[in-house]
């Protein structure tokens, strides 16, 4: 049934969305420790260089899946979304549905759509600050900034991601 069916997508999409928490969690740790070696950096210690080289290879192989597991879990929220959609129109077309809990729904509906839409752009504001990590790094300049950046972009996005998981269970 369509309930049963909204019922396990809700499932998947909470385990998916905590298993990206956790994994956006370590690499925040890591960027906080970037940051710190960024400093260490304009100091002229190689040791951190090279141990900041490290993490940022690290740290950019680890973003890359989380990325691309956010795009799934946000298109499976968004069918989600839909499926709401169509179980409250099939609702109302029963008579099954009164106009305070339609309303209700429907704004549930609508904030979930709107959370999902802020985590799509914070997701592509991750990725561009990511890619102009990676071009920074490449051309040897002082990663500071970009890191600063990268870690501002990825605490953006663990909040949209939240937002999400929240307005998720809400719509339920």
């Amino acid at each position: 049934s369509l309930r049963d069916d909204l019922s396990a997508s809700s499932d998947q999409l909470s385990t998916r969305m905590d298993a990206i928490s956790e994994r956006a969690g370590e690499a925040q740790e890591v960027v906080g420790e970037l940051a710190d070696s960024a400093v260490d950096w304009a100091n002229g210690n190689l040791d951190e260089i090279n141990s900041l080289s490290a993490r940022l290879s690290w740290l950019t192989d680890e973003i890359a899946p989380i990325l691309d597991d956010t795009a799934g879990v946000l298109d499976m929220a968004e069918d989600l979304a839909g499926q709401l959609n169509d179980m409250l129109e099939e609702g109302r077309a029963a008579g099954e549905i009164g106009a305070e809990a339609a309303s209700s729904a429907e704004n549930a509906i609508r904030a979930l759509r709107s959370a999902l839409s802020q985590a799509r752009a914070s997701q592509n504001q991750l990725q561009s600050a990511l890619e102009h990590l990676k071009q920074v790094v490449a051309r040897g300049e002082d990663t500071g900034s970009a890191v600063e950046a990268l870690f501002e972009s990825f605490r953006i996005f663990a909040e949209d991601c939240g937002e999400v998981a929240g307005f998720s269970a809400q719509a339920l």
